[in-house]
């Protein structure tokens, strides 16, 4: 199957006329509405046009204050940060205190990430391939950092964020643990995965076997299969399927029957900015999809080709998806 490579170049269509709006039609308007404000390009009778478009329907001002929550969700990203400068000036009492918020934690996080930083990361859409000190070699994927602590009897990784791929080089005398999320992975002469999700993380094993080690649990785990852990419990080991799991390795995504929600959080990785899926109908929809991870634009219109659903972009850091 050919990866997609396409490149979206979708230009913001026109208002859709009130009396014959699809059901979504009132959050795509919505959307160019704040993508507007937010610019700070809007003349006088945008501002006009803008308030009267407001007190029309009540839905309005509902689905406004929607974009409103999704834009102040996305300052944790590095790239919506830089451009907040323009946007504070529209902070409403309400939004400054959810965006004066997450400005704390993101100052005490850039703080701890100073003192004590990682020794390789990557960012969004990147891969890396590292060589430690032991002649063992670690591939992160997007938006992944590790740090490590190599002594006289030990070599110990930490998976900071993100996912990263181990090839452990022997050595019986410093055994080789990646600690991740709470729990510990030891290697036993391998080949391994680490990624950090967002409620767990998943170990897969292509080569001999690790024992992993989370809350008062300890299992071992051979080639060919894959568990998950969080910091109470692991799950039963299921056979891995590397090609799915692991073929960012070769610079692609692949999906078989995978859940829409789930496909978009993995493209959400790679892609500079958010994706939010508008329509909950299609969060469960099945997809099969192969996506080139270094063509990061065309993933979009891999999405609009694989089902029948429209990508709006409000900024250049929103990608809204709603059904077609």
């Amino acid at each position: 199957m050919a990866a997609e490579r396409l490149v979206m170049t979708r230009n913001t269509p026109p208002l859709p006329d009130p009396q014959s709006r699809p059901s979504n039609a009132v959050s795509e308007e919505a959307a160019r509405w704040f993508a507007l404000m937010l610019d700070g390009t809007a003349t006088a009778d945008d501002q006009a046009d803008f308030h009267a478009w407001l007190g029309a329907d009540p839905r309005h001002a509902s689905a406004y204050e929607e974009m409103e929550r999704l834009w102040a969700g996305t300052g944790e990203i590095p790239a919506v940060k830089a451009g907040m400068t323009a946007a504070r000036a529209k902070v409403t009492r309400r939004r400054f205190a959810v965006l004066a918020g997450g400005a704390v934690l993101a100052a005490a996080a850039w703080t701890a990430h100073r003192q004590f930083g990682p020794d390789f990361q990557t960012g969004t859409g990147e891969r890396q391939t590292v060589r430690l000190p032991d002649g063992s070699t670690v591939q992160l994927s997007t938006a992944s950092a590790i740090s490590f602590d190599f002594g006289p009897e030990q070599r110990n990784v930490l998976l900071r964020a993100g996912e990263a791929f181990f090839t452990v080089a022997p050595d019986r005398a410093r055994p080789f643990v990646v600690e991740a999320a709470g729990g510990r992975v030891t290697a036993l002469g391998t080949a391994f995965g680490v990624a950090i999700n967002d409620q767990s993380v998943r170990v897969a094993v292509t080569r001999n076997a690790v024992q992993v080690a989370a809350g008062s649990s300890l299992v071992q785990v051979k080639s060919g299969l894959q568990v998950t852990y969080s910091s109470e419990r692991i799950d039963t080991a299921r056979p891995l399927d590397a090609e799915q799991e692991l073929g960012w390795r070769e610079g692609r995504l692949v999906f078989v029957s995978a859940p829409f929600a789930r496909v978009l959080a993995a493209l959400d990785r790679w892609h500079s900015g958010r994706i939010v899926l508008m329509d909950s109908a299609l969060a469960d929809r099945p997809v099969t999809l192969i996506v080139d991870v270094d063509r990061t634009q065309s993933m979009l219109t891999a999405i609009e080709r694989a089902l029948p659903v429209r990508c709006v972009n409000v900024t250049p850091f929103v990608t809204l998806v709603f059904s077609a």
